[in-house]
């Protein structure tokens, strides 16, 4: 795979990273299945609608646990998605509430922050 390969909205983190990745080859093939990972992440939930529950099941693993007041304090949230992949989820307030179950919002953007992977020395 190639930089040239990599979608429109990888871009950004590629261009930072291609420096380690020339100095680490074999970190391309976890650069690929993390591509995969997000790029159907991103397809299957950025748009919808979804409850607060399952916005906190989502980012289950993350550094911290994500509870109704973090959703309600903000619009977005930064969070470890796969193997060292962080993301920063984007999203709108639909409907708010202090249990997680009844809150909706829709995700309006995800992007990649950063990764372990790449920025390995």
């Amino acid at each position: 795979m190639t930089v040239e390969q990599l979608p429109v909205w990888l871009a950004p983190y590629a261009i930072k990273n291609v420096e380690a990745l020339m100095r680490h080859p074999d970190h391309l093939q976890n650069i690929h299945h993390m591509v995969l990972r997000c790029e159907k992440f991103k397809h299957q939930y950025e748009g919808r609608v979804v409850s607060g529950m399952t916005f906190a099941n989502m980012a289950n693993g993350t550094f911290e646990n994500i509870y109704y007041k973090d959703i309600i304090d903000g619009h977005c949230f930064p969070w470890e998605y796969y193997h060292g992949v962080f993301l920063d989820v984007e999203y709108e307030h639909i409907h708010l509430s202090h249990d997680l179950d009844e809150i909706q919002i829709k995700i309006t953007k995800i992007s990649v922050m950063g990764t372990y992977c790449a920025d390995a020395r």
